[in-house]
């Protein structure tokens, strides 16, 4: 087993990330090694690793550059390698990271895209799908990620025992395998009613996951993509459309209407309260444009 392989397993049963987070970490490392070395398939070899120098950095942080990519993407990928080398030097693979001077970018802050609250009432209100199959499984899945808030990942996990459905409450795996407890409300609930009696009458297995194809076999992850980004394409006229933006969606929608920002977090599962923060800003625009319209001397 190499070092590649050793780290992705670490990802995968130690860390619990997502099949989407170990696809990118793979998928930035794989392009590092054939950046900074002609012999990329054998990069992975412990003496390999050991000996790479700051002039092979110098050399990717060029090519990353070069290719005019997103400074978010640039980000993600410099944090794939800086991990990569910490847990090589954690576990005593390594006596020195060779990545510990590596400088991220500033990242420039974006405000993040959400639905107005008139657009989403629209979407729920009328949304239709060829098949009543479709129609009742994702306008219960758009009704979940917009009323608690889920990720992607999390609500490709939910399974019916994690549904308290006397009470509205849904426990959700979030990262680092950590559990969270999030309310959803009575349209929610009775899309989920809606949903698992059509499962039973058909003889659809949801005991493993909940969102499933026709046939039983659990969901996958673009077909989420595929249908939040239709609706919202449909629906909206925002420039991204993904599961996300629903996310976003969610906390700008509770912090508009008055929600404490320690509750919010605490649903989103943030770890800290700066990665909810960025979500005040929409709130602040809504104060200052309803300060221009009633305060007389604006």
């Amino acid at each position: 087993m190499n070092t590649l392989q050793q780290f992705i397993q670490y990802l995968q049963y130690e860390k619990r990330r997502s099949q989407h987070t170990i696809k990118a970490y793979e998928s930035d490392l794989q392009q590092f090694a054939e950046v900074v070395s002609p012999n990329h398939k054998n990069f992975f070899d412990i003496l390999n690793i050991s000996n790479l120098q700051a002039k092979d950095l110098k050399l990717w942080l060029r090519y990353l550059h070069a290719k005019n990519l997103e400074p978010s993407s640039i980000l993600r990928k410099i944090a794939s390698v800086k991990a990569f080398f910490k847990y090589h030097i954690k576990i005593g693979n390594l006596s020195k990271n060779p990545t510990k001077r590596l400088i991220s970018i500033k990242k420039p802050k974006r405000l993040p895209n959400f639905v107005s609250e008139r657009d989403m009432k629209n979407l729920l209100d009328n949304i239709q799908w060829k098949s009543e199959f479709e129609q009742l499984r994702n306008q219960f899945l758009i009704e979940l990620l917009y009323a608690s808030g889920l990720r992607r990942s999390e609500l490709l996990n939910v399974q019916l025992l994690d549904f308290q459905m006397d009470k509205q409450l849904v426990k959700v795996l979030g990262k680092g395998n950590k559990m969270r407890i999030v309310p959803y409300n009575r349209s929610t609930q009775t899309c989920l009613e809606k949903y698992l009696n059509y499962c039973k009458q058909n003889s659809i297995d949801i005991s493993q996951r909940l969102f499933v194809l026709k046939n039983g076999k659990p969901m996958y992850d673009k077909l989420v993509y595929r249908i939040v980004k239709n609706a919202l394409i449909t629906y909206t006229k925002l420039q991204k459309n993904s599961p996300h933006v629903l996310r976003h969606t969610f906390a700008t929608h509770l912090l508009n209407n008055g929600a404490e920002i320690d509750a919010v977090r605490e649903m989103l599962g943030h770890s800290s309260l700066s990665a909810t923060q960025i979500y005040t800003h929409n709130t602040l625009s809504k104060l200052k444009s309803i300060h221009k319209q009633a305060h007389p001397k604006s």
